[in-house]
């Protein structure tokens, strides 16, 4: 799913009430390192 798809279906589940949740894998393109997949 890309980026647009999934901020359309949280505002979607916003709208109805819905609670929701979702990970990702961060990366700095300026340092060229990660920190792990993040929580939301």
């Amino acid at each position: 799913m890309d980026v647009y798809e999934a901020i359309r279906q949280m505002r979607e589940k916003s709208e109805q009430g819905e609670t929701f949740s979702f990970s990702f894998m961060s990366y700095s393109y300026e340092r060229g390192t990660s920190t792990g997949v993040v929580k939301v």
